[in-house]
This record gives C-alpha cells, sequence and structure tokens, in this order.
C-alpha cells in the first residue's frame, strides 16, 4: 500500500483582518446565489475523505490550509 498525506495551502493578502470582520465567512457580494460556497465547499470535500481544513491569518495573509487523508490515493 502506498501511503501519502496531500497538504496545500492558499494565501491572499489581506490589509484588515478578515476573520474578526467575518468570523463566519459570509460572502459580502450583492449575488449570494452564486458566491459565498468555496470554503464549505472545501470544508465538505475534506471531512468527505477524512481530511480537515485550518483557516488563519499571519502576516497581513489570509491562509486556508487542507489536508486529505493518505487513504484516499490507494
Amino acid at each position: 500500500m502506498f501511503l501519502q498525506t496531500v497538504f496545500f495551502k492558499c494565501k491572499n493578502k489581506i490589509i484588515d483582518s478578515v476573520l474578526s470582520e467575518n468570523p463566519l465567512l459570509h460572502t459580502d457580494k450583492a449575488d449570494k446565489k452564486n458566491h459565498g460556497k468555496g470554503i464549505s465547499i472545501v470544508k465538505s470535500i475534506a471531512q468527505k475523505y477524512g481530511g480537515d481544513v485550518v483557516i488563519s491569518e499571519k502576516n497581513n495573509e489570509f491562509i486556508v490550509s487542507v489536508i486529505l487523508d493518505n487513504r484516499i490515493f490507494t
């Protein structure tokens, strides 16, 4: 059996804290029907495959880290 953990991280520059202003990460776009789904989709996929999503901020960056369990790739 081949074991591997998949980890990826996405970062965006920010001026002000996103998590302080919007801790539930709701979209602020007017077209809510077609926006604001990304984080919940990523969390759902991670959960489905035994992984985890960590959302953080550091050095004026908004960071989403995803870890996927190695068993899905065997």
